[in-house]
C-alpha cells in the first residue's frame, strides 16, 4: 500500500514533568523508534515536534507546528504540508501516528491488513480511511490511516491557511476529522494504549530518555493532569529505574537526571500520607480511611477520559457521594469503593460530544 506517515511527538508532555514522550524508552527502545518502527513501509515520513526533543533521523522530515503548541490538529497539518513540499506526488493514504504508544507496531500492522483486506471495493471507495478503535470502543484518532485529500479537505474546510497550521490551531482532532467517514478497526490487543502519566510509564516499566523540557512559559509549570498545584516532589519522574539503559550503561537504579526514583516514589508516597493525615484532622474526620492509590488513580482515568479538570471534580463528588452513603448506614469503605467504581467505569465509557475538544497530545 502507497503511504506516507505524519508522527506527532510534540506535545507538551506535561502529566510527565515535561520529559519529552519521544526519549522515553521501553525495554531499550524510545518511543520515537518504535514509533518510526512501525512505520518503516511509509514512503515518506515528518515528525512534527520540537527539535530540541527529538535527534535527527536519516530519511524522515522534521517539522514544529505554528504556534507551538497549538495542538494535534495543527501539528498534523504542519506535518502534511512538509510532505507535500517534500513530492510531486503525496501518497493516497496517510498514516497518522502518536508518539507515545509502546505497542504501535501492532496496531499499524492491524490497520494495514484491514486497508488491505477489503472485498468491497464499492464500500472502500466511500470511505475517507480507517481509524482505530481501543478496547474500550473509543475511536483513536492519533491512530489512523486516512486518505491524504480527505485530511486535506478537512483541514482546508476548517479554515487552515497557507501552511495549513495557523487556522486549525487549537482545534481538536475529534472535530477535524468528524466529517470524515471512517472505517472502524477494533483492535485485538492493547496495542493502542499510551503513556501519559507516570503512572502509565510504570505499567510499562518505561524509563525518561533524557532532561525535561524547560520551557518558559509558566503554564507548562503550573498544573499536574488533576488541575492542582503541583508538588515539588513530582519535579523529578518516580519511575522505578533498574538495570541497563539503552546503551547499555549500569544506571544503577537512578533515573536519568541521577534521582534515585524509587526513594523518589517512597518520598511522594510520604508527603500525601501526611497530607492526608493532616487534612482529616483538620477536617474533623477522625480515623477516615483514605485510598490514595485509589484516588490518585480514578484522578488519572478522569483526567486522560474525560478532560483534565474532570479529575478534581470527580474525586471531590466521589467523596460526596461516598460521605452520604456512610451518613445513611453503610460502611465507610464499601460506601467509597461503591463510588469510585461508578466513577471509574462511567469515565472509561465516557463518549464526548464530537464538538469537545480532545486531550490527545
Amino acid at each position: 500500500m502507497d503511504f506516507d506517515c505524519v508522527v506527532l511527538a510534540g506535545g507538551r508532555s506535561s502529566r510527565l514533568n515535561g520529559y519529552p514522550k519521544p526519549s522515553i524508552t521501553v525495554a531499550g527502545s524510545s518511543l520515537l523508534d518504535r514509533t518510526l518502527a512501525a512505520a518503516t513501509d511509509a514512503r515518506q515520513t515528518v515528525i512534527v515536534a520540537d527539535p530540541s526533543t527529538v535527534p535527527h533521523v536519516p530519511g524522515t522530515l522534521l517539522v514544529r507546528e505554528n504556534p507551538p503548541f497549538s495542538g494535534p490538529a495543527s501539528a498534523l497539518a504542519a506535518g502534511l504540508h512538509a510532505l507535500q513540499q517534500n513530492t510531486a506526488r503525496p501518497s493516497e493514504y496517510t498514516l497518522v501516528l502518536a508518539c507515545d504508544m509502546p505497542g504501535v507496531g501492532s496496531a499499524v500492522q492491524q490497520l494495514l491488513r484491514a486497508a488491505g483486506g477489503t472485498c468491497d471495493a464499492t464500500t472502500e471507495a466511500r470511505n475517507d480511511g480507517l481509524i482505530a478503535i481501543d478496547g474500550s470502543g473509543h475511536p483513536q484518532h492519533l491512530l489512523g490511516l486516512y486518505r491524504t485529500a480527505a485530511l486535506i479537505s478537512a483541514i482546508t474546510a476548517a479554515g487552515g491557511g497557507p501552511d495549513a497550521s495557523k487556522g486549525v490551531a487549537g482545534l481538536s482532532m475529534r472535530s477535524l476529522l468528524g466529517p470524515l467517514t471512517l472505517k472502524p478497526v477494533h483492535l485485538h490487543d492493547d496495542s493502542s494504549d499510551d503513556i501519559d502519566t507516570w503512572a502509565d510509564a510504570l505499567r510499562f516499566r518505561a524509563q525518561p530518555g533524557g532532561p525535561p523540557r524547560r520551557s518558559a512559559d509558566p503554564a507548562d509549570h503550573a498544573t499536574d493532569h488533576a488541575g492542582t498545584a503541583r508538588s515539588h516532589v513530582m519535579s523529578t519522574p518516580a519511575v522505578p529505574s533498574e538495570g541497563t539503559d539503552a546503551g547499555g550503561t549500569d544506571v544503577g537504579g537512578t533515573d536519568a537526571g541521577g534521582t534515585d526514583a524509587p526513594k523518589q516514589a517512597d518520598d511522594q508516597s510520604a508527603v500525601l500520607a501526611r497530607w492526608a493525615q493532616a487534612l482529616c484532622a483538620e477536617l474533623e474526620l477522625g480515623e477516615t480511611p483514605v485510598d490514595i492509590d485509589t484516588i490518585l488513580s480514578l484522578a488519572g482515568t478522569a483526567a486522560h477520559a474525560v478532560t483534565r479538570p474532570a479529575a478534581p471534580l470527580t474525586t471531590y463528588l466521589v467523596g460526596f457521594a461516598a460521605g452520604r452513603a456512610a451518613a445513611q448506614g453503610t460502611d465507610v469503605a464499601e460506601a467509597f469503593t461503591g463510588a469510585s467504581d461508578a466513577a471509574r467505569t462511567l469515565a472509561e465509557s465516557w463518549a464526548p460530544p464530537s464538538d469537545e475538544p480532545d486531550a490527545s497530545r
